[in-house]
């Protein structure tokens, strides 16, 4: 990745602006340097004994022309960086949604959250930083010609001192960089390590040797190292700046103690140079401060760009044409094998099918010992794993012809770890009446109920609602097949035995074609056949 991404996307998000923010950023300098040079002038007057209303309106004229100017560029160059900023959140959640399942939940949700949410306020910043840098820089320019029209030793003075300054804190911030790289890595790290305090804190409830080793071991030391690493670069930069900061007034020590031992110079003009030397100070800081905080933006966007690279590489080509459900007669895997690779690229398990198929309107459980392929073998089945090798077909014809899309609209799936949306996204209308039908079969209508005509009234209910609610969603997506990954495993018994021997037989009765994956074995008889599984390819089929 080049660097000066910063500039490109601030350029390319300004939608021709640029020029206009940059000039306004520079006007704003010259104007600010214009009230240096109308002081200096009256200073004149005033020695004569005469105060001159001209330079005092040229001085409120100069300003107001700051003020407008500067008040331009800072504003737009804000509204561009957030720009910059909403663009490439929608850019990484684009990208996100064509990333095929498998390659979903390889990714590390830490690095999501951070890429996407993470501390973007750094580029608003940047961008305002940028602005009074631009501004600072043009005063500047027209200070040093000032100061050269006084006296071209005085000027060269100050330049050299300011430039021999400047290079030495660019050879701290290259230090700096490396050290913030280096804080980054290990940020992302700690994230990882947070992710097991997060999500695996009831097992560290339970398990105090478990818990004080993660959090001594781990938490303690990695959060430490970060610290340290950080600390070096800040106080890194600290040194730079502190020495930057104390050794611009060089130049004016220069001009009072060494430059009168070669040149003759009156004390009006010694005194004008050391005025703009000192007013010049101020803009300068603002220069140089910007640095670390554009290195910061720099390397958060190189960041985020690999990463949209990296999404995009492996994304699906998602049509644009509407989304047609399908009907069909048989869906049927072919041959089909599939493989959970490891990082390295090293097969870990695999899901070997040479015949499954699913008719219309049929009842089929899978069972089968744990990591035996039947969660993997229903994502198959609705498209979501696309198989190494093999065919999926839908009454003969390959899925690829028909659409992945429109594939994939036959089913509705309820999976072990489902996320239960509050709204029904994308079911419009909401059959209200269904909905108080399922709600009443799944014993929530006393707690739940439809809102807004699209959003359930809450989701903060028990483990076993929550799955029952989640029935209810994928009942009226009204789709042809339903996908049923263990749900009545939470269930009570009481329940259990009414979902199977009354409810699926209704949603049969209603067209619906289901596959459910159960260990029930007592309710084995309400379906069509009953598919075992084992390491990874079908062990048995018995037909009811």
């Amino acid at each position: 990745m080049k660097r000066g991404i910063f500039f490109r996307l601030l350029k390319d998000h300004s939608k021709g602006q640029a020029l206009k923010i940059f000039a306004a950023a520079i006007a704003s300098g010259f104007m600010q340097s214009l009230t240096i040079l109308v002081v200096s002038f009256a200073l004149d007057d005033i020695k004569a004994g005469d105060v001159s209303i001209r330079y005092f309106l040229l001085f409120l004229l100069s300003v107001g022309a700051y003020f407008v100017c500067y008040r331009y560029a800072v504003g737009h160059s804000t509204t561009v960086a957030l720009k910059v900023v909403s663009s490439l959140q929608m850019q990484l959640t684009n990208a996100l949604k064509k990333l095929p399942l498998r390659n979903f939940e390889q990714l590390d949700e830490g690095q999501v959250y951070n890429e996407i949410i993470g501390n973007k306020d750094i580029i608003v910043e940047a961008a305002r930083f940028v602005v009074m840098a631009v501004s600072g820089s043009s005063l500047m320019v027209v200070a040093f010609a000032f100061s050269l029209y006084l006296s071209v030793s005085g000027f060269l003075v100050i330049l050299l001192t300011l430039v021999f300054g400047i290079l030495f804190l660019s050879l701290v911030q290259v230090d700096v960089m490396r050290l913030q790289q280096k804080a980054q890595s290990l940020d992302e790290r700690f994230i990882r390590c947070l992710k097991d305090v997060i999500f695996g804190f009831t097992e560290l409830k339970m398990n105090k040797a478990k818990q004080d080793e993660l959090f001594e071991v781990e938490v303690v030391s990695r959060a430490a190292e970060c610290t340290k690493i950080k600390q070096q670069s800040e106080q890194s930069l600290v040194r730079g700046l502190a020495f930057f900061s104390s050794f611009v007034f060089f130049p004016v020590a220069a001009i009072v103690f060494i430059l009168p031992g070669f040149i003759e110079l009156s004390f009006e003009d010694t005194v004008k140079l050391i005025g703009i030397t000192l007013f010049s100070l101020g803009p300068l800081s603002s220069i140089v401060m910007a640095l670390p905080v554009l290195s910061k933006a720099e390397m958060m966007l190189i960041n985020v760009k690999k990463f949209q690279e990296t999404l995009e590489q492996m994304g699906e080509t998602l049509s644009s044409d509407p989304v047609v459900p399908l009907d069909f007669q048989r869906l049927e895997l072919r041959n089909c094998k599939f493989h959970y690779k490891s990082e390295d690229g090293l097969p870990q398990f695999s899901l070997d099918i040479d015949q499954f198929h699913l008719d219309k309107n049929e009842i089929v459980f899978l069972t089968g010992g744990n990591g035996s392929g039947k969660t993997s073998l229903m994502k198959v089945l609705a498209g979501l794993y696309p198989p190494d090798s093999g065919e999926i077909t839908i009454d003969n014809r390959s899925i690829d012809d028909v659409g992945l899309a429109n594939y994939r609209s036959s089913f509705s799936m309820v999976l072990m770890n489902f996320h239960l949306f509050e709204k029904l996204y994308g079911v419009v209308p909401v059959d209200t009446a269904y909905c108080q039908e399922l709600l009443k079969d799944m014993l929530l209508d006393d707690k739940i109920s439809l809102v807004d005509g699209c959003r359930f009234s809450s989701t903060e209910v028990s483990s076993g609602q929550r799955k029952r609610l989640a029935v209810v969603a994928a009942c009226l997506e009204k789709k042809d097949i339903l996908l049923f990954d263990e749900v009545a495993a939470d269930f009570d018994p009481i329940f259990r035995k009414f979902f199977y021997e009354e409810f699926i037989p209704k949603l049969r009765q209603s067209g619906k074609t289901i596959l459910a994956i159960s260990h029930d074995d007592r309710y084995y008889h309400i379906a069509d056949r009953v598919v075992t599984m084992r390491y990874g390819e079908i062990d048995s089929t018995i037909k009811s």
